[in-house]
């Protein structure tokens, strides 16, 4: 939104711009078009850029199972702070999937597994839920990753 109503000539303005970035550390590239009454400049394209920076984040962002290559999952959850991370309460949202983590202190700038192992009695069809774990982190108390896989 852009300060005030309108920019005099030679003035300038501010425009705000809010983008939701999720919990992954990347670069955003976005553009924003402004429509002014200008005549010589009606429509301004502006190149938004920003690096994104993040405590703590899973790799890849999903434990997906593929039966077809292993009954088991991992992902990578790596700590940017300068401070070790501890984790507590790791927990599935669904029963046919087992949870065991590398370690519950994540060293500062370092990183833990996650692996999901599912049950012999997992059924067919869509698997599907949570994977959440509690963090001494204030910027991301709980942090909650995608289990999903397609089981024949």
């Amino acid at each position: 939104m852009l300060s005030g109503d309108e920019v005099p000539p030679g003035g300038e303005g501010k425009i705000g711009v809010t983008v939701r970035s999720g919990y992954r550390q990347q670069t955003l590239r976005h553009t924003v078009t402004v429509h002014t009454n200008d005549p010589v400049n009606e429509v301004i394209t502006l190149l938004v850029t920003a690096k994104v920076l993040v405590d703590l984040e899973a790799k890849p962002n999903l434990l997906r199972f593929d039966p077809k290559q292993s009954e088991s999952a991992s992902l990578v959850i790596k700590n940017y702070t300068d401070n070790p991370v501890h984790l507590s309460e790791i927990h599935s949202s669904n029963s046919s999937v087992d949870l065991a983590i590398s370690a519950l202190t994540i060293p500062p700038n370092g990183e833990v597994t996650v692996t999901g192992k599912l049950l012999p009695d997992a059924p067919t069809g869509v698997l599907s839920g949570w994977l959440t774990i509690r963090t001494d982190l204030n910027t991301i108390p709980l942090l909650q990753i995608r289990i999903w896989g397609h089981l024949p």
